[in-house]
């Protein structure tokens, strides 16, 4: 029973961020344990981000508070719908309000490069406090918005450009985790998915309570975007966690000071983590060797020759390389994971447009309560990739979306729209952390923001593609038949895999090569410290 408790944890204490790295050893604002920095951060994303994705209950919301009902006069109210019917007053009141989302998720792409390059350049903490700023703003004039004060246009615009303004700063948390970037990347992930709920849940308290729609927006500018700007003040710092990149060099050397084939004496006991006093602590040990009587000469020229390559780990030479973005942005890997991002914002947009043409209620139904509940395989993704890695589960996830429209093809059977539907929840749950992931995996740390922001900008934008496939195309030109456009994208899906293989082959080949640079210059200065010995 002892035997089976003890394999047990240990096989829960492997699944735990490593601690002992020098990574996961920086500095936190305050001192803060970085478990209870991760839990600030989860409430921080939960509280404020995406919040207008939640569209059905915020659109709702902006029916009942009488936004655009100033419209529908003279001819647009002839249009009217019957009473009780909708929400909407009139079509054109309908048009108006849809219109905004379409605004606020242009001004979201748009900044997420901007947000990107400002978090590189000017650091997180005052990148959040902006982001919060444009929140606050855009539900304070949401607030006040009416017939004689129409501030819902600048309100939405705002609401748009602070989404991943006051998130992005959160995501660098992932470098006091090194290798498990992935699953905390994905807890982050499933936080910023669940702000897609603070809609339906201001919109139950207004219903509830029968406070005034002014009161719920000021209230929420003041629980979440004000109080998480509060947050960001005293939780995130001036300057970013330094990426675990910074430290590859660094630990490759610690190993090889470490390892029984670097050095004479097997019994040599592990260094300590590569930091600022590490050098100092190495001399001072040499120190204290020279002043006592070694019993055993060849046993303290061992601790000498250990002593120096735990210098080694840390001499300033192993400085990460400093690579431009150009350098990083024009590449085939870059191009293929914003082409990836690209074609995954259609697939999962179309269907999410067309899903009332070819599912029958119960598994649009189904379709409603699971897509909220995709932060659990979210994580469960997170978990695979610390194991497998990243690409794999990209070509795992391409795989499900070929197998949501197969099912969208077959969509006659009831049973085929059903598993369309558990297809579908499963895609969209790691929808944007595994570009984030595959970015901060594969590129330098000091560019991270920028290329998630331009990826962001790019995915998003031409994302909106799908507006016209299904309003132009299918409802428009086809009459509402979505088979052409589903084979369509069937085809675009199909198209990926030979990208992505040769992107995995790519990216393999570059690790290697960065694994095999670092492992030279640590034999090289290893070579020069022992020739400086002698």
């Amino acid at each position: 029973m002892a035997g089976l408790l003890s394999s047990c944890c240990g096989r829960v204490y492997a699944l735990l961020p490593d601690s002992a790295h020098p990574s996961a050893q920086q500095k936190t604002p305050f001192g803060v344990n970085r478990y209870v920095l991760l839990v600030i951060y989860m409430i921080y994303a939960l509280l404020t981000s995406s919040v207008y994705f939640g569209w059905r209950s915020m659109s709702a919301m902006l029916f009942k508070s009488g936004q655009f009902s100033w419209v529908c006069t003279g001819e647009s109210a002839d249009t009217s719908p019957e009473e009780g019917e909708t929400d909407y007053l009139c079509a054109l009141q309908d048009t108006k309000v849809q219109s905004l989302f379409t605004i606020a998720m242009a001004c979201h792409f748009t900044c997420s490069a901007v947000a990107g390059y400002l978090l590189d350049t000017v650091g997180p903490k005052a990148v959040a406090l902006l982001g919060q700023t444009f929140n606050a703003l855009a539900w304070i004039l949401l607030a006040f918005s009416g017939p004689n004060f129409r501030s819902v246009y600048p309100a939405f615009v705002f609401m748009g450009a602070g989404a991943d303004v006051s998130v992005y700063p959160t995501l660098l948390i992932v470098n006091l985790f090194p290798g498990s970037t992935a699953l905390i990347m994905a807890t982050l992930g499933a936080c910023i998915s669940l702000s897609f709920f603070v809609p339906l849940v201001l919109r139950t308290m207004w219903e509830s309570t029968g406070i005034s729609f002014e009161a719920v927006c000021i209230g929420y500018a003041v629980a979440g975007p004000i109080l998480c700007a509060v947050v960001a003040f005293f939780f995130i710092p001036f300057k970013a966690f330094k990426g675990v990149d910074n430290f590859s060099a660094c630990v490759e050397a610690e190993k090889l000071a470490n390892s029984p084939t670097a050095q004479s004496s097997p019994k040599a006991v592990d260094s300590p983590p590569c930091d600022e006093g590490a050098s100092s602590r190495g001399r001072l040990a040499v120190s204290h060797n020279t002043e006592r009587t070694a019993p055993d000469e060849e046993q303290e020229k061992d601790n000498t020759e250990r002593i120096s390559l735990s210098d080694l780990a840390c001499d300033p030479r192993f400085k990460k390389q400093k690579v431009s973005f150009s350098s990083q942005a024009f590449t085939f890997l870059y191009f293929g994971i914003c082409l990836y991002f690209t074609v995954c914002g259609w697939v999962m947009a179309y269907y999410q447009e067309a899903a009332g043409r070819f599912l029958c209620k119960d598994a649009e139904y189904t379709l409603e309560i699971l897509t909220p509940l995709s932060t659990i395989p979210c994580l469960l993704f997170g978990v695979v990739i610390n194991r497998i890695g990243i690409m794999p589960v990209i070509l795992m996830l391409n795989t499900i979306g070929l197998l949501t429209y197969v099912c969208v093809v077959a969509a006659e059977s009831v049973v085929a729209q059903y598993f369309s539907v558990i297809f579908f929840f499963m895609y969209i749950s790691i929808f944007t952390t595994q570009m984030y992931v595959f970015v901060e995996s594969t590129f330098d740390s000091a560019h991270f923001g920028k290329l998630i922001g331009v990826a962001s900008l790019i995915g998003g934008l031409l994302s909106l593609i799908s507006n016209v496939l299904y309003g132009d195309v299918t409802v428009g030109m086809l009459n509402g038949d979505t088979r052409p456009v589903v084979i369509a994208l069937l085809a675009v899906i199909i198209l990926m895999y030979p990208i992505l293989l040769a992107m995995r082959t790519k990216r393999n080949r570059k690790k290697q090569m960065e694994q095999e640079d670092i492992r030279s210059r640590v034999l090289e200065l290893k070579a020069a410290h022992a020739a400086d010995a002698a």
